[in-house]
């Protein structure tokens, strides 16, 4: 069996790493939808915020999006 870089690094690690990588990536998808202004941004918040939490216009939490 092989043996890849990451065997030998304890979880807590691993998982420290992954958070910081997702931070990361948010950090730098909000800031690129900000670069396209407030409104872009907000838009697609709700899209995906509607998306994720699988929302439909009958919940209460639900973003009207144009």
């Amino acid at each position: 069996m092989q043996h890849g870089a990451f065997d030998d690094i304890p979880d807590m690690v691993k998982e420290a790493v992954m958070t910081d990588i997702a931070d990361h990536l948010l950090d730098q998808w909000i800031n690129g939808l900000l670069d396209e202004g407030q409104y872009f941004a907000d838009l697609a918040f709700q899209k995906r915020f509607n998306e994720f939490y699988n929302l439909t216009p009958e919940d209460n939490d639900y973003f009207e999006v144009e």
